[in-house]
C-alpha cells in the first residue's frame, strides 16, 4: 500500500523454522519455500530483468513459492 510508481523485484521466502535465513541442505538447493516476482527463479536467482515489474495505480502480483 502506498508504494510510489516505478520498476521493482520482489524475493521472498517462507522462514519454516524462524532462523531468518534461508535454509539449504548440504547441496545447496533451498529446504525452505521461495519466490521471486514473475515466478522466475525455479532453478537459482533470476537475473533483476527477468523478475522485475512495473508499479501503477492498483498494480496487483502474485507469486508462486517453489
Amino acid at each position: 500500500e502506498n508504494l510510489p510508481n516505478g520498476e521493482y523485484a520482489i524475493k521472498i521466502f517462507h522462514d519454516e523454522n524462524d532462523n531468518n535465513k534461508l535454509d539449504f541442505n548440504i547441496m545447496g538447493i533451498p529446504k525452505e519455500s521461495y519466490g521471486f516476482s514473475n515466478n522466475v527463479g525455479m532453478f537459482g536467482a533470476p537475473k533483476y530483468k527477468e523478475a522485475k515489474f512495473t508499479v501503477n495505480e492498483n498494480t496487483v502480483i502474485e507469486i508462486d513459492l517453489f
